[in-house]
């Protein structure tokens, strides 16, 4: 039995770590808020047109407050998080930089629990005491700068080209300095994957670590008039017959494919398409073709948009199960991942609850 390649083995654990990542919910910034303490719509239009007094409930003086705070500036408020302002200037910057091809799949609101939650962290830092000093940040977008390969001159002018300046990159690369701080002292430090549970995860899920059987293929394409991507001044019938006939010359195949296919990478690969399985991103009526023939043995024409294919098979690779071994590791890493996700959640939803939100309804 053969040794599976380096690639097809990448391939494989790529797919798992994908597997395993699919079962983590990924943004936790659109979870659902606990409690929303005020119907806003109404509520701020009330503030607005009457004053408190000694006998309003202590949450309608708070309210006034903040009401007073922060629109009498002049500047809308979208949020306040423990009596700390998310302006709607704020909101509107972040969600003008999402690419126009997302925003259909989040919405201002989406995008506004997310900053919620990004402060409420922030002010968890700040009574941790976590500082970022300002050499610190200059260092890290030097140090991104120099792995991009490109100048602080060429990264600026990046930066520009996405609306931004060198300013707004530094309080964002502050501020994600500062939460990952705060996440590694009092979230991840505290997960451990012992082997018991890679070992398992292992055993339950053979699947993932099984290699499908495989086949080394090559292939001859003659096309036609009607070919996709291929040009050729030959009709369907005459690209045909001209298949069959090389079908029967009496020599090596991969020299055949460099004389006569039309496939432009033939003349470097011979026509040698490597390791195929049932899951490769190939024509299904090639593909089926393919998996029905047995070791050295070559079709008949196949017919496929392309043109017709003489197609061989060199050697067939029975399915093999990789050793624990080689992908403990990457078990490892994906459900660290998880429980990272999992405990995130559950830190943020803690804070969340302990935390005075007021979302203010801002005109559309």
């Amino acid at each position: 039995m053969d040794i599976p390649t380096k690639k097809s083995t990448n391939n494989l654990r790529k797919k798992a770590l994908q597997h395993i990542k699919r079962k983590t919910i990924i943004n936790v910034g659109l979870a659902v808020i606990f409690l929303l303490l005020f119907s806003t719509v109404s509520f701020v239009i009330y503030l607005n047109s009457t004053e408190a007094t000694e006998s309003s409930p202590a949450f309608m003086k708070k309210a006034y407050e903040l009401n007073s705070r922060f629109f009498t500036k002049g500047e809308k408020v979208a949020a306040a998080v423990n009596q700390q302002p998310i302006f709607a200037t704020e909101l509107d910057k972040r969600y003008t930089l999402i690419p126009p091809e997302y925003r259909p799949y989040i919405t201002k609101d989406d995008l506004l629990k997310q900053m919620v939650d990004e402060k409420i962290l922030l002010l968890e830092a700040a009574k941790e005491r976590i500082e970022i000093s300002d050499e610190t940040v200059n260092q890290y977008i030097l140090n991104l700068s120099i792995q991009a390969q490109t100048t602080m001159e060429q990264f600026e002018a990046l930066l520009l080209q996405n609306g931004l300046t060198m300013d707004d990159a530094r309080e964002f690369y502050k501020k994600s300095l500062i939460l990952n701080e705060l996440l590694q002292n009092k979230v991840f430090s505290e997960i451990e994957i012992s082997d018991n549970e890679v070992r398992a995860y292992y055993d339950e899920n053979p699947e993932l670590f099984t290699t499908p059987e495989s086949l080394n293929v090559s292939h001859i394409l003659i096309c036609h008039n009607n070919s996709v991507r291929c040009t050729s001044v030959l009709t369907e019938e005459e690209a045909l017959d001209k298949a069959i006939s090389i079908a029967k010359l009496k020599r090596d195949f991969a020299e055949l494919a460099l004389n006569y296919s039309d496939e432009p990478a033939a003349k470097v690969t011979m026509g040698n398409l490597g390791w195929v399985n049932a899951e490769s991103q190939l024509d299904l009526t090639f593909l089926n073709a393919t998996l029905n023939l047995k070791e050295g043995e070559v079709s008949k024409p196949v017919k496929t948009v392309f043109g017709y294919h003489l197609i061989k098979v060199w050697e067939r690779r029975e399915a093999e199960k990789l050793g624990f071994e080689t992908v403990k590791d990457q078990i490892y890493q994906g459900l660290f991942s998880e429980r990272q996700t999992t405990e995130l959640m559950d830190y943020v939803s803690a804070l969340r609850n302990e935390s005075e939100i007021i979302y203010f309804k801002l005109e559309q």
